[in-house]
């Protein structure tokens, strides 16, 4: 059958193939992933880690900062 009418069995599976890839992708890039949470205690100010540079000589900067409780 080699008329053009004939479709080889593998050409609708990789089609199949494409198309599933393609809808997960798109289910994928929409997902925000969005949730929602309880706040159960009252809420501070969280504290920001001091950062310190210092040159330390030969081209190089030394860094060091605070540690952040929690």
């Amino acid at each position: 059958m080699q008329n053009g009418t004939h479709i080889p069995l593998k050409r609708p599976a990789v089609i199949l193939l494409l198309a599933v890839i393609l809808a997960a992708v798109a289910a994928l890039s929409l997902h925000t992933g969005s949730a929602t949470y309880a706040q159960t205690a009252a809420v501070s100010t969280p504290t920001a880690p001091h950062l310190t540079a210092r040159d330390a000589g030969a081209n190089t900067i030394e860094l060091s900062w605070t540690e952040v409780p929690g």
